[in-house]
């Protein structure tokens, strides 16, 4: 999946970072368009063959949809910390 950033008011880079810190694993990705250098990019890329490899089913990626969401919504806050501990769990 590809989630095109530029309205969100970050870009692929820092949310991949974001998303590292808490223990989610997404690579920053180019989107049609996209004016930032490849380096810093305006999109994230998730890849759910790693999360089906584990087992994961429907509930599982829906619990990982909440997790990126708070992460979106913490970024750059003392909020990441708990979400780390959760993607524990």
């Amino acid at each position: 999946m590809l989630a095109d950033l530029r309205t969100r008011g970050f870009n692929g880079s820092a949310a991949s970072d974001a998303l590292g810190g808490a223990g989610l694993a997404a690579n920053k990705n180019g989107v049609c368009g996209d004016i930032l250098l490849p380096a810093i990019t305006s999109g994230i890329r998730f890849d759910a063959s790693a999360g089906t490899a584990r087992g994961f089913e429907t509930d599982g990626f829906i619990q990982i949809g909440h997790v990126i969401a708070d992460v979106r919504d913490a970024m750059g806050s003392a909020r990441k910390t708990k979400i780390r501990s959760a993607t524990r769990e």
